[in-house]
Order: C-alpha cells, then sequence, then structure tokens
C-alpha cells in the first residue's frame, strides 16, 4: 500500500498540471479572442478614419414657392436650397452643384381610371418642363473653386419664376441635385503654411469658364459623366468602361483630352444625388383647381362618370 502512495501523489500533480494548463489555455484563447476584437474593432477604426479623410458632404435640399403678383396676374417662384456640410476631416473642393426639373407625368399621356402600374423611375427618361430642366451650376465662380472646410456649411439656391399655364401643364415635378466634390490637394488653394494651389487648378479654371472667362457651357449641362460599355472610345481603348469622364459641354460625347488631361482628379471625384417630388397643388393656394387635368385624362375621367 505503501508502494502506491508516491504512485498516487504523481498521479495527482499530472492531473493538476493537466487542469492548469487547460485553465491556462482557455484564459489564453480567450485573450485572443480579445485581442482579435480589438485589432478588429481598431481596423474598423482605422477604415473609417481613412473614409472620413476623403469627401464626406451631408447634402440637404429644400423648396419652397413664393407668391408674386405681377401685372400680368399671378406668378410663382420655385425656390429650390441645397445646403452642404462637411463632415469629413479634410477639405473639399465643390466645382459642381448642378439642379434641374422634370415633369413627374407627361401631360400628353393618357391614362385610364382602372390603370395602375409601374412608372419610370429613371429621371432623365420623364418628360421635360422647360428652362426648368436645363441644368444650372449653382457653384460656378468666374475665377475660382468653391471649397468647403471640415464643419464648414455652404449653401446654394436656385430661383425659377412659375406662370399659371406652367402650374397647369405640369403640376408635379421632380427636382434632381448632383453635386459633385473634389481633392482639394489636387484642386484647391491655400494660405496655411506658405500660398499655395493645387496642380490642376490653373487648368480645370480654364477648363470650366471657356477662353477669356466668357464660355459658361459647362454651367450649363452636366460635365460629368461614367464611361459606357457601349462608347466608341471604350472599344478603341481610349477609356475604360465605368471611368469618370467629362463630356462635350452641352453633348452626350466624352471629351477624350479632357478626361485625360484631368485624369488624376476625376479618379478622386465623387457624387452626391438627391431628388424631390413637389406637388405644386399643396404648395400653392388654389392650385389643384388651377391645374386641372390635360384633356386626355379629363375624357377619361368624363367617359368614366357615364358609364356608372
Amino acid at each position: 500500500m505503501t508502494e502506491l502512495i508516491p504512485w498516487l501523489n504523481a498521479m495527482v500533480t499530472l492531473v493538476t498540471v493537466v487542469l492548469m494548463l487547460v485553465r491556462f489555455r482557455r484564459v489564453d484563447m480567450r485573450q485572443t479572442k480579445l485581442l482579435d476584437h480589438q485589432e478588429k474593432v481598431a481596423q474598423l477604426q482605422a477604415n473609417e478614419s481613412v473614409v472620413r479623410t476623403e469627401h464626406t458632404l451631408n447634402v440637404t435640399v429644400d423648396i419652397d414657392v413664393i407668391e408674386c403678383d405681377t401685372p400680368g396676374g399671378k406668378a410663382w417662384i420655385l425656390e429650390t436650397n441645397v445646403e452642404l456640410v462637411n463632415a469629413g476631416r479634410d477639405t473639399t473642393c465643390v466645382p459642381a452643384v448642378y439642379v434641374r426639373a422634370r415633369a413627374l407625368m407627361d401631360p400628353e399621356r393618357n391614362i385610364g381610371t382602372d390603370d395602375a402600374g409601374f412608372y419610370n423611375s429613371d429621371f432623365d427618361a420623364l418628360p421635360k418642363c422647360g428652362a426648368l430642366s436645363e441644368p444650372r451650376n449653382l457653384a460656378a465662380l468666374p475665377n475660382s473653386i468653391i471649397q468647403i472646410a471640415p464643419g464648414e456649411v455652404e449653401q446654394f439656391v436656385r430661383w425659377d419664376w412659375l406662370g399659371q399655364g406652367f402650374v397647369q401643364k405640369f403640376p408635379v415635378l421632380v427636382v434632381n441635385v448632383e453635386v459633385f466634390g473634389a481633392d482639394h490637394k489636387l484642386l484647391g488653394h491655400w494660405s496655411k503654411g506658405g500660398e499655395g494651389e493645387g496642380d490642376y487648378r490653373p487648368g480645370w479654371l480654364d477648363y470650366v469658364n471657356g477662353p477669356e472667362r466668357t464660355d459658361d457651357r459647362f454651367h450649363r449641362a452636366i460635365a460629368f459623366s461614367r464611361a459606357s460599355p457601349n462608347d466608341s472610345n471604350v472599344s478603341n481603348g481610349s477609356v475604360k468602361r465605368g471611368q469618370r469622364v467629362l463630356l462635350i459641354p452641352g453633348t452626350s460625347k466624352i471629351d477624350v483630352q479632357r478626361t485625360e488631361q484631368f485624369r488624376e482628379v476625376l479618379n478622386g471625384v465623387v457624387q452626391w444625388s438627391r431628388q424631390m417630388t413637389i406637388v405644386l397643388s399643396n404648395k400653392i393656394k388654389g392650385a389643384a383647381e388651377m391645374a386641372a387635368p390635360p384633356a386626355s385624362l379629363k375624357d377619361a375621367v368624363a367617359g368614366s362618370q357615364r358609364s356608372t
């Protein structure tokens, strides 16, 4: 019996050691998981920090309709306010803030009283509504580029006047806002730490303002786009599919020369889009009676009433 005691002591010691190793292993695994979690959190924070240092603009659109008395009768001003707040950690250049509108419904479209279905959600496919459908670059400056520092707020406004005939023909509008931000290091101007400007700033100012600062076509048509897979310039290798490009002002053709000239700028351009639907009958007192439905729809409603 006495011979078994040393053996039993050895077994107890061995079991104790094994249990301690298991416990230490569990603690080590928990610490490893904790470290992995902390590392992932740190990585996410680092990624967020990188994103925040790039272009981060909060875009808010507010639309109002202002009634005016004119010698010809009632008229209204459509006021579109665009507010940009730089929520990032770096200054952002804003070369363009485009605002335009289209009619939600085609006034000539014949819709039966029992008809329903999916309506076109492509803004560019909606019917145009006169001058309101012509883009205006609200960020256009004669010889400079808008730049917004971190925490800074910038506001832009477009005014359009509406006559009674317009309200009757286009009772519902969709207002589209396109904001384009670019790298301050390439297009910006700074004085802190010495006077300086981005390498592409002089060339960009000449481009967007035209020869001798007299050509404003850039500010009356959206100049930024993406290269379509079916574009001939993609087929011949001049540009890559989906690449950010510049268009020849007033056309849908890619300006290959300018796109190549500002390739570094375009690679860092970020776009923000907003759309708002405006029912003029809700904004204009008495517009519900004034904005009568088009003849085709009126006839359909009358026919439906006669058949009941």
